[in-house]
């Protein structure tokens, strides 16, 4: 995470934004108060704790040989026109939970092609292993399907609107989806930010600035892990790179 870091103090990875960086992960380090999950992808193997998965046209997440900084790929499928079938999923533990207070997570990542592409980042209530879905998916007027019955994050699906959505679903009661201003830029890295209050209500951040709220965006006492889905509904495989993820949480 250090690599986003710019002493000059300007744009969306400044020190004000440094700074809320160190206050989020250093007191986890050592403090058992806190729960946290870093990882920066190095190696040449995913840490056994997280759990990989994807669906029958996918690729399971894998760490690229050989790249500066560490870098996990998602790579959808190719021979399929269906989301699900060609989905890539990586989840880690069902070790976060709202109500406990503090929890939020961040990844910055970056998609090769976003053209027919699918994108979730944020929480959700089960493991890939366990349960291989896309936790929300959009139609064409932007109406908001949820698979999962607790999640919250951001939503891309080229079937609805080209921009990120904030979205939520608690106990199965859909939150959102809220249109950002913002929409994912071909094979450029972005920052992405949920945090969750003890009270259930979503704040979204992008690059370090803040898009949205969602109120009742999870059901505060539900076991949650922190996702990043990818997906197409093309025969061409598209891949979303991770350079690393936090999530922190009250215990």
């Amino acid at each position: 995470m250090y690599g986003s870091f710019d002493i000059r103090g300007t744009g969306p990875s400044s020190l004000r934004v440094n700074l809320r960086q160190i206050a989020d992960v250093a007191p986890g380090l050592g403090e058992p108060s806190r729960v946290v999950v870093y990882d920066d992808f190095l190696g040449d193997a995913l840490d056994a704790r997280w759990s990989g998965s994807s669906g029958a046209d996918g690729s399971n997440p894998a760490i690229l040989a050989a790249q500066p900084g560490g870098v996990v790929r998602l790579a959808s499928g190719g021979g399929a026109t269906n989301m699900a079938a060609n989905l890539s999923a990586l989840t880690h533990g069902l070790n976060f939970q709202a109500d406990k207070g503090g929890m939020m997570m961040r990844a910055r990542l970056q998609i090769d092609n976003k053209a027919n592409s699918y994108i979730f980042v944020g929480f959700t209530d089960v493991l890939a292993t366990t349960t291989t879905e896309l936790p929300f998916e959009l139609d064409g007027s932007d109406a908001l399907t949820s698979t999962a019955s607790d999640a919250a994050g951001f939503l891309y699906d080229t079937t609805g609107s080209d921009a990120w959505f904030a979205a939520g679903v608690a106990g199965d009661t859909d939150a959102g989806p809220s249109q950002l201003a913002v929409s994912p830029v071909n094979a450029t890295w972005v920052d992405l930010e949920v945090r969750i209050t003890a009270s259930g209500v979503a704040r979204f951040y992008i690059d370090g600035e803040e898009h949205e709220q969602l109120q009742s965006a999870v059901s505060t006492g539900t076991p949650l892990t922190p996702v990043v889905v990818a997906s197409d509904d093309n025969t061409a495989t598209r891949n979303l790179d991770l350079d690393w993820l936090v999530a922190i949480g009250e215990r």
